[in-house]
């Protein structure tokens, strides 16, 4: 199971990218928890809720990668 922990503002780029693979598993997991009908509505809610952060979260930090240079924190 993936649990999300506080992602450090800068990062290498190489760690941005790792960050950014790790979030969207957590998003996709999230995702696919949600789907079990033996949850109540207001936890897959939840879940939804958190999978769209770690997916705008990932988004982000691939974005930052992109704009610096490989080492550079």
């Amino acid at each position: 199971m993936f649990y999300s922990t506080p992602a450090p503002l800068t990062v290498p780029r190489s760690q941005a990218r790792a960050l950014s693979v790790r979030l969207m598993a957590e998003a996709v997991f999230l995702e696919d928890t949600d789907q079990s009908l033996m949850l109540p509505s207001r936890l897959t809610a939840g879940f939804r809720r958190k999978a769209a952060t770690l997916r705008r979260r990932s988004q982000e930090k691939l974005l930052d990668s992109l704009d610096r240079p490989e080492g550079v924190a």
